[in-house]
């Protein structure tokens, strides 16, 4: 694949097949060996497979998305954290209704029974 570049403000910008092309024979080459068969900067290269998604070559995963995830996932927990207290108190307060209606069950029955106990003796 040829590297498609264009100038745009005095400035070469490469078209993304190419920057692709170079990520993937980084994956397989040192980066020495990149930076010689394309001609390029080390940081073009670094920075294209940040933004491109590719995996950190010494750390095993992209940086971008790593450093992205801890801070959803503490997002995520303050919400968890949040709406497990508000289903706390949504059960204490149903609980609190079951015991209520409880009562009034036993009450109900006890007012049954002396009916009963009043039309028998009648």
């Amino acid at each position: 694949m040829g590297n498609s570049t264009t100038k745009i403000d005095g400035r070469v910008r490469f078209s993304a097949a190419f920057k692709h092309e170079v990520c993937q024979f980084y994956d397989n080459n040192t980066l020495k060996d990149t930076v010689a068969k394309y001609n390029l900067g080390q940081t073009s290269i670094l920075s294209w497979r940040k933004s491109l998604g590719y995996r950190n070559k010494w750390f095993g995963y992209n940086l971008a998305t790593a450093q992205v995830t801890p801070l959803a996932l503490r997002k995520n927990y303050r919400i968890v954290k949040s709406e497990n207290g508000d289903l706390k108190a949504e059960m204490m307060s149903l609980q609190g209704q079951i015991e209520d209606l409880k009562e009034s069950i036993c009450a109900f029955k006890d007012l049954v029974q002396r009916h009963r106990l009043q039309s028998l003796m009648q």
